[in-house]
């Protein structure tokens, strides 16, 4: 996890909002068994922890997150929306 550049630095033209948080971690949210690539957006109250125990999954593949081998992973520059739950 990190981050290119600031918000500030970038000239950010995004409204921030539930589907499009800042850069970084929500407050309140859990992360376990998780890759979590840079510039990524993941909102607040999120629980990703592959709760089911998903092996191999691609089908939130559009939002920036698979599961491969049981690893949850956030792709980079992905937004993940406030309240979210994998």
């Amino acid at each position: 996890m990190g981050a290119d550049y600031y918000e500030e630095e970038k000239g950010f033209n995004k409204p921030l909002g539930p589907n499009y948080p800042p850069m970084g971690i929500g407050a309140g949210t859990t992360i376990k068994k998780a890759i979590v690539d840079k510039n990524a957006r993941i909102g607040k109250a999120c629980m990703l922890v592959n709760k089911e125990g998903v092996h191999e999954s691609f089908d939130r593949l559009e939002s920036g997150i698979c599961i491969r081998d049981g690893i949850l992973l956030v792709s980079k520059g992905s937004s993940v929306p406030d309240c979210t739950v994998v």
